[in-house]
């Protein structure tokens, strides 16, 4: 299966996620957003912009651990 997107909502303090997207975006599809209207660590909210930033049918939430 190779038609799919991979969206990161990164609501870090600097732009290293940012950075590590680009380095990988030609290889995979990538679709860095920032999140910064919430409070630094505020999972739901992060978790919620990914979701409204998904444009496929199905939707699979990934945590850093699950990598």
């Amino acid at each position: 299966f190779n038609n799919f997107e991979i969206v990161i909502s990164d609501d870090s303090k600097n732009d290293e996620i940012k950075k590590l997207c680009d380095k990988w975006s030609d290889v995979l599809n990538i679709k860095h957003v920032f999140n910064k209207l919430h409070n630094y660590n505020s999972h739901s909210p992060n978790i919620n912009n990914a979701i409204s930033q998904c444009s496929g049918k199905w939707i699979k939430i990934l945590f850093q651990d699950d990598f």
